[in-house]
């Protein structure tokens, strides 16, 4: 009897759990800071990708790079991003850069393109310069924007 019940209850509450609204998850994205020298000129390279699914318009991609001691930033390509201080840039510092996307961001792509002239300290081992990148979206209802989940951050980080 306890059988023939319980196979008569499992409809109802499966009927019941099917009902039950699921609390949305938020998309996570994925975006990596690729930073190289070319010792040529000297120059840095910073580059934003997003590796992941596309990223909707209107978030923030954005970067630190952080000079250290010895080394100067003379000049750099602004690309559509806004960067502070203004140059020259001499270490330790910090250098901000930033662009709100007027539209989507595709997976795969690049966000920016950025070249860093420096001027690099005489007879020593080059000082290593970092990047890290940050993905800022707003999260309805609100308007303000907050770091974006992500589906990995060790790749937010490059030193070289």
């Amino acid at each position: 009897m306890r059988a023939r019940h319980a196979l008569l209850i499992l409809p109802a509450l499966a009927a019941t759990l099917a009902a039950v609204p699921v609390a949305a998850q938020s998309p996570a994205y994925d975006i990596r800071a690729e930073l190289t020298f070319q010792p040529q000129v000297p120059r840095y390279i910073v580059q934003i990708r997003n590796v992941g699914q596309t990223i909707p318009p209107h978030v923030r991609g954005q970067y630190t790079l952080v000079v250290p001691a010895g080394i100067q930033i003379l000049s750099w390509t602004l690309n559509g991003m806004s960067c502070a201080p203004a140059p020259p840039v001499t270490g330790p510092a910090s250098i901000a850069c930033g662009l709100t996307l007027p539209a989507s961001w595709a997976a795969g792509t690049i966000l920016s393109n950025q070249l860093f002239v420096a001027k690099l300290p005489v007879g020593v081992v080059r000082p290593r310069v970092c990047v890290r990148a940050q993905l800022l979206i707003a999260k309805p209802p609100s308007t303000a924007l907050a770091a974006a989940a992500e589906t990995t951050l060790a790749n937010n980080s490059l030193c070289v």
